[in-house]
């Protein structure tokens, strides 16, 4: 499986403290070998979040994404469970022009 992260994601993980990215990286390494493994939580996401799916990472700390191909994904964000929804929408919107202009 290949991840591919947004500069959104990015930009966010790098605010997370010390003890939220150590959790981050436990539970990439469950996502890799199972992305549905239980303690992930998987689910898609729906109304506005439509095409995305979230996994539990600590607490209510999550990760949003959206499959790209079989194997690959696109972590869009990191956030606090309902903290982001307006830059999420929006980052789906330039995805999804990007993904029909090409």
């Amino acid at each position: 499986m290949k991840i591919l992260l947004h500069k959104n994601f990015v930009k966010k993980y790098a605010k997370l403290s010390s003890g939220q990215r150590i959790k981050f990286k436990e539970r990439r390494d469950i996502f890799f070998l199972d992305p549905f493994d239980p303690i992930l939580n998987n689910h898609a996401l729906a109304g506005r979040h439509l095409g995305t799916r979230s996994i539990n990472i600590a607490g209510d700390l999550r990760v949003i994404y959206k499959i790209i191909t079989n194997d690959t994904v696109l972590f869009i964000a990191v956030d606090i469970s309902g903290g982001t929804s307006a830059i999420i929408n929006y980052l789906l919107m330039k995805l999804e022009l990007c993904i029909q202009t090409k």
